[in-house]
C-alpha cells in the first residue's frame, strides 16, 4: 500500500501526580522535528494540582506561547471526542496542540494508555502510529522521524527507541535478545552504541512506536490493547511477546533516542515497595500466560527462590515494606490476584502510577 502523506503519529503520555516531569517531557515533545503528530496526555486521577498546572503551562507566555489545549473527560474521550473540538484539533499545528484527558481516577499505566488508544482510534485525526513516552522522559528532536522511517521500511509492529539516562550519556536499554523463557532475568550490560537497527523480544514503554495495524491485531487476538489487569509494570513486555506470537517483528532503532530519568536507578527500584510488588506479581502472571509447560516449571523452580532471597536481603537491611511487597507479589501472582494493589500509594513523585 502506497501512502501519499506523511504518517500521522499520536504521542501518548500518562501523568500521575508528577506534573513537573510531565511539563519537562512536553517541552521536549513540542520541539520535535516532525510535521504530523498529536500529543495526548492522560491524567490518571492525580490528587495534586497536575491538571491546573498543565493548563496554566499551555496558557503561558514565550517560549510556550501559542499552545492549544483541548480538555476531555474520560467519557468524552471514550466516544472519540466532540466533533466540533476534533475539527479544531485537526487544524492546529502539531507543535502547538495538546489533548488532555482527565480520567478522574487512577486506572493504572496500562489502562491509562488504553483510554488514549480508544480515543485516538475513534478520533477524526486517525493516527497511523502510536508513540508511548513516559512522562519522566525527554524525546530527541529526530526520534519520531527515525522510528517512523524504520517502521515504514521494515513493516515491524513495534519500533523501540534506544533509551539513555537523563544526561544522555549511558545506555539503559538498546534491545533484548534473550529468549522469552528467560525474561525474568535482569538485562545484561547494554552496549554504549549501536551500529545498526536490531531485532528484540521487547521494547520499553518509556519510548516505543506501535503501528495501528499491530495494535488492532493485538486487540482482535487478545481482547485488549495493554492488559489492564497488570495495572503497571510489565504490560509492554506482555504486549510485545503477544505480538511475536502472531508474527509481528519488534526492532530497536539506533537513531530514535529517548532520555529517561526513571530508568537509570536499578538500586532505587529494588527498594521501592510499589515497583517490587508489581514487578514480582506481574512477572509470575506473564510467565503463566506466555510460557510452555516445560519452561513454566523451570520458571517456578528459579523465580520464587530468587525473589525470596531478595526479600530476605531486605529483612536483613531493615526494609520491612520492601519485604512485604515482594512476599505479597509472590502470593498474588500465584493466586491470580491482579489489578490495583490494595497498598498502592496515594501519592507518587515519579513513575507510572
Amino acid at each position: 500500500m502506497i501512502r501519499h502523506r506523511l504518517p500521522r503519529v499520536a504521542l501518548i503520555i500518562v501523568n500521575w501526580n508528577s506534573w513537573r516531569d510531565s511539563l519537562e517531557c512536553l517541552e521536549s515533545v513540542f520541539r520535535l522535528d516532525y510535521l504530523e503528530y498529536l500529543t495526548v496526555l492522560v491524567d490518571n486521577g492525580s490528587t495534586d494540582d497536575s491538571l491546573q498546572r498543565i493548563r496554566k503551562w499551555c496558557q503561558g507566555k514565550s517560549p510556550r506561547a501559542g499552545r492549544r489545549l483541548m480538555l476531555y473527560t474520560a467519557a468524552e474521550a471514550e466516544r472519540g471526542g466532540q466533533p466540533s473540538a476534533e475539527r479544531k484539533i485537526t487544524g492546529w499545528p502539531s507543535s502547538q496542540r495538546l489533548v488532555l484527558i482527565d480520567i478522574g481516577e487512577n486506572l493504572g499505566f496500562a489502562e491509562g494508555n488504553n483510554v488514549a488508544f480508544r480515543y485516538l482510534l475513534q478520533s477524526t485525526w486517525k493516527p497511523d502510529f502510536f508513540f508511548l513516552l513516559n512522562n519522566d522522559a525527554k524525546i530527541e528532536k529526530k526520534c519520531l522521524f527515525h522510528a517512523v522511517s524504520l517502521a515504514e521500511r521494515s513493516r515491524a509492529g513495534v519500533i523501540g527507541a534506544r533509551i539513555l539516562d537523563a544526561e544522555g550519556r549511558s545506555v539503559i536499554f538498546a534491545g533484548d535478545y534473550r529468549r522469552p523463557e528467560f525474561f525474568f532475568r535482569k538485562n545484561r550490560k547494554q552496549p554504549e552504541w549501536m551500529s545498526e537497527d536490531r531485532p528484540s523480544i521487547q521494547a520499553l514503554g518509556s519510548g516505543m512506536l506501535i503501528s495501528r495495524e499491530a495494535l488492532l491485531a493485538h486487540q482482535k487476538r487478545y481482547g485488549h490493547f495493554f492488559n489492564p489487569q497488570l495495572f503497571m509494570y510489565g504490560e509492554e513486555t506482555e504486549f510485545c511477546l503477544d505480538l511475536l506470537k502472531i508474527s509481528y517483528k519488534i526492532l530497536i532503532s539506533e537513531q530514535a533516542v529517548v532520555c529517561h530519568k526513571g530508568g537509570q536507578s536499578v538500586e532505587a527500584a529494588d527498594r521501592n515497595p510499589m515497583q517490587l510488588y508489581y514487578m514480582t506479581r506481574n512477572s509470575i502472571a506473564i510467565a503463566r500466560k506466555t510460557l510452555s509447560l516445560g519452561w513454566l516449571l523451570f520458571f517456578h523452580l528459579i523465580y520464587a527462590p530468587v525473589r525470596l532471597r531478595m526479600a530476605l536481603s531486605h529483612i536483613l537491611q531493615g526494609e520491612g515494606n520492601a519485604t512485604r511487597a515482594i512476599l505479597q507479589g509472590i502470593r498474588d501472582g500465584y493466586l491470580g490476584r491482579l489489578g490495583k494493589w490494595r497498598h498502592h500509594p496515594h501519592r507518587q513523585t515519579r513513575g507510572r502510577g
